[in-house]
Formats: C-alpha cells, structure tokens, sequence
C-alpha cells in the first residue's frame, strides 16, 4: 500500500495558539524530543512493511532548514519517501499528491492518505486497515474511536443530548483502492462537490459509496493547537519510560574445522566457499549459534545449548536457523522486540567480505526485521591461536533488545 501524507497546511490553528511571543512556526516542523512531526511521522511509516511509496505534499512556502530536513529525510529514504507541493485546500493537496505518485514506478493498487499531525501511526493500525481493505476493495476504509463524553445539541429551543452509541470520532489513515477513488474524485470535481470534503472517507459518501470503520488507535490523535502538543508529547514521552527497556547480550561460539566433513561451512545462514566444515553436532553455524546466546542473554532466557541440547539426537545436523526462528519466536512472546543485532566473525578464511550482505540479509529475514538493524563484520586473529592456524573458526555477537519494563509488568 502507498500512502499520501499530507503536510501542507498554513498551521493557522496551531500558531493562533501559540503563547504571545514564542517563535511562529509550522505545526508540522514543531519537534517532540527533537524530532518534528513531519520526521516521526516519515520514520514510523517507513517501518511499517504495508507501507510501500510515501508521497510527502509539503507547503509551496518552505525556509532552507525546513528544506535540509526534508532533503535530509528523502536520503534517509531512497526510492521510498517522495515531494509534491500542495494546494491551497486539503482536497487539492490529495490530488497532487495521488498526481505525483501516479508518476511513480511500482506502485501499489492500494494508497491510503494521512494527516502529519497525527505522527505517531503503527504498523498494526496499518495492518488492520490494510487487511479491512483487502476483504472489501471497492469501500473506504477509515479508524474511528468511539466517543465517551456525553455528546449535548444547542439550537434555537435550547440543549439536548445526542445519543453518542451512533457517534464516532474519525481518524486518519483512510485507505481505498487507487482507481476507485479517482473515480470518486472525478465525480466530485464534476459535482463541484470537493470543497465540502472534510475528510477522505467524505469524498466516498458524497459520491454514494460504501465505507468501513476498523478501531482507530488513541495514540493517532491529531494536533491541532499547542495544547494538544504539549499533551501527546507528555503522554508519549513518559509512556515510553514506564513501558518499556532496554537490554543487551552477549553471545560467543567456536567449531573445529573438519577436511572430511561432508556438509560446507555454513556461516549466518549462507553456504560459503571453503575447503571443509566444521566438526559439531548441528550444522555448525557459528554466526547464528552466537547470535542466538546474544538474544538469549538479552532476554536472560538461559542460552542455546539449554533449548537445544547437543546431547539431543533430535537437533543432529539441524539447520540453524531453526534455532534462531524459535529463539525469535519466544521473544515475540515476551511482547519485546529486536533492536539491533551485530555479528562479528573471527577467521583466517573464508573471506567474509564477499558474503556480507547476503549474511545480513538472511538474519534479517529469518528476525523479521529491516536489514539496517543487522551488522555483519570480520576480523582475523594475526594468524594467532586455533583461529590463526585455520584449526577452527569463531564468532562473537550482541543483541539490544526492547522490552516490557519489569515494574510495568509486575504492576
């Protein structure tokens, strides 16, 4: 799925609100924890893997350093994150973004559009519209919250109170079928009806089409004036603190070479070119045994031989990666997550260069995580030691993990 996100307003609400005499500035440059809307909002739906292109629809009207960050951003991003400039309405933002992705190569037949001011998007409120959209291609597809206020109606006899169970509070992203909703916009613009539209789901029911509505997300509440920066700003910050930690482990492996071995030397998960093996029980992967200690370590959940013991029969000749799979699957099931792992293999050959990144593609998938968190790095040992005399082969990694606070946990 593509997505439009849409960062070209004029701010007027949110710089209205702003104290007497602090600096004026566009809402979608302000910064939370030095980082402004616009970048949080570019990184977190670049780590979502629904999400293919971004088409970023900035202001005609942009400084130099609003610039470098932008310029900045789309570096960070190559051949996924794109410009276009806005209108002077939402509505016209939409069409030039949805006309500068449709010059794009490879994209999606899915594009859903977002708001910059709600930057704290999620890979699962994506998922779920994504999968909504899926199942019903021709409808939109929009989160919504339910309301939890008592909703009150003032006109000229006086106040009364709206039943709010049919009510329901709309967020962005909306998603729909690309060539659906061109159709929807044509339609619109032929009706004179796009400057009603408030929203992206609107265009759909002025236009008599279906919608769905999948639970929205509180963490994708919009700012609108420095009020609702400052509280979303606080509410993150300090929710990030209580929840969450950091760890990190240490793992260390080491296999004899064996001229007679019938198997090649499997390193990180990739056959190499070597004139032996290794003697070991498994397949001998010293990248990936290591690796497996370092997240064990992380999640002080014992190590490698304890999971699977050399002196069971069933984990003869058994590939690694299966080790590795169970180990990230038991890190799943802790709600933790990976954040960074690093592999370093000590040997006078192979030559690991040349397999490099293969090794860190291939721990990347079987980690399910971006290949930029996996590094892969070589060092001999000045022809010292069993390493040095191409006796063996060894491997040293660390693994940082995020993870559920334990006085969160325990309450």
């Amino acid at each position: 799925m593509d997505i439009i996100l849409l960062a070209a307003g004029n701010s007027t609400r949110f710089q209205n609100s702003l104290p007497s005499g602090q600096k004026r500035q566009k809402k979608q440059f302000v910064r939370i924890s030095g980082r402004s809307l616009i970048a949080l909002c570019v990184d977190n739906l670049a780590s979502c893997d629904v999400i293919n292109k971004i088409m970023l629809v900035l202001p005609a009207a942009i400084d130099d350093d609003e610039m470098a960050e932008i310029d900045r951003l789309v570096l960070r991003y190559p051949n996924r994150l794109f410009t276009t400039i806005g209108g002077n309405e939402r509505p016209d933002s939409v069409k030039n973004g949805l006309d500068a992705l449709e010059q794009l190569t490879d994209i999606s037949d899915f594009v859903a559009i977002h708001d910059c001011a709600r930057p704290f998007v999620t890979e699962e409120i994506l998922q779920r519209l994504f999968d909504a959209l899926a199942s019903k291609p021709d409808s939109g597809v929009l989160p919504v919250l339910e309301i939890a206020d008592t909703v009150k109606k003032q006109d000229d006899s006086g106040i009364t109170t709206i039943d709010r169970r049919q009510l329901y509070r709309a967020q962005t992203p909306q998603c729909f079928l690309r060539r659906e909703y061109r159709r929807a916009l044509a339609e619109a613009e032929q009706a004179d009806n796009l400057s009603a539209m408030t929203d992206d789901c609107s265009l759909y029911e002025r236009t008599g089409r279906d919608i769905t509505a999948v639970q929205g997300d509180r963490g994708l509440e919009k700012i609108t004036t420095a009020h609702d920066l400052a509280a979303l700003s606080y509410l993150k910050i300090h929710q990030e603190q209580m929840m969450w930690e950091y760890a990190t482990g240490t793992g260390y492996d080491v296999h004899k070479f064996d001229p007679n071995a019938d198997t090649p030397l499997i390193i990180c998960g990739i056959e190499t070119d070597h004139d032996c093996g290794v003697d070991a029980h498994s397949d001998g992967d010293v990248g990936l045994h290591a690796l497996c200690d370092a997240i064990c370590g992380a999640m002080a959940d014992g190590d490698i031989g304890s999971h699977f013991p050399p002196s069971d029969d069933r984990w003869k000749d058994t590939s690694s990666d299966h080790f590795l799979r169970y180990i990230i699957d038991r890190v799943k099931a802790a709600s933790a997550e990976l954040v960074q792992l690093d592999v370093t293999i000590i040997c006078e050959r192979p030559k690991i260069g040349p397999y490099r990144d293969q090794m860190r593609g291939r721990i990347a998938e079987i980690c399910e995580i971006d290949i930029r968190r996996v590094s892969v790095k070589a060092t001999t040992s000045e022809q010292l030691g069993f390493t040095g005399r191409k006796e063996g082969i060894a491997a040293m990694a660390s693994a940082s993990v995020r993870r559920p606070a334990l006085s969160y946990t325990e309450g």
